[in-house]
């Protein structure tokens, strides 16, 4: 969907969009790339969070909505994108409807521009990228894509809509086995998942660290 077909209902979402953005999000620019994001700590948030997915989907804009879980226990549900180009979208989108925080996006979008823009895929990486997302460790994709960084790997899988991972298989379960005593952070490391997802298997496959408050250091 282009801009210019935006109609009203489009538009008043996106007026919503913009003051909502201003008092929940972010936009960054560091040394490990681009991201814009929202928070928000309660499990309606998270369905809001997908609204704002859905509804950004239309602009051919791939984001991925997520539970970030911290050390605090002060979890979270985060909406993020992480690729220049989509976050240029939403904030072409968003920009005209921006009351505080303008000049901010403005500075920061002109520093994107100075940016080396980012690799285009080939038909070799993406029927890899396919062929392998939901198999092996995202540790060993990025390793095998080094064209390519980590955001721009999770952002071309969510646009393949091959970003939702279902199923663990033998090899990853049989590593869970074989690491009962392992802490948490080197087993995500080494899986490529999540932590919560870890955690989440652990317990279900009852191989998890007798003592769990001392696997979670």
């Amino acid at each position: 969907m282009d801009i210019s077909e935006i109609n009203e209902n489009d538009k008043e979402f996106l007026i919503w969009l913009a003051g909502f953005w201003e008092g929940e999000g972010s936009f960054g620019i560091g040394k490990t790339g681009r991201y814009f994001n929202i928070a928000q700590s309660k499990k309606r948030g998270k369905k809001i969070l997908n609204e704002i997915k859905t509804f950004l989907i239309k602009f051919d804009i791939a984001s991925e909505v997520y539970k970030n879980i911290q050390k605090n226990n002060n979890n979270c549900y985060m909406y993020r994108t992480g690729n220049t180009e989509d976050i240029k979208k939403i904030f072409d989108l968003i920009l005209p409807y921006l009351k505080f925080r303008k000049i901010e996006v403005i500075e920061k979008l002109d520093k994107i521009k100075n940016i080396k823009p980012q690799r285009r895929w080939n038909e070799k990486e993406i029927k890899y990228l396919i062929d392998n997302y939901n198999f092996i460790p995202k540790k060993e994709i990025v390793k095998n894509l080094e064209r390519h960084t980590q955001w721009s790997i999770w952002s071309k899988a969510s646009q393949l809509k091959i970003s939702n991972r279902k199923f663990w298989n033998d090899e990853e379960i049989e590593f869970l086995k074989n690491n009962i005593d392992t802490p948490i952070n080197e087993i995500v490391k080494s899986l490529g998942r999540s932590r919560c997802a870890v955690l989440n298997k652990r317990t279900k496959t009852g191989f998890a660290h007798k003592n769990l408050q001392e696997a979670l250091r």
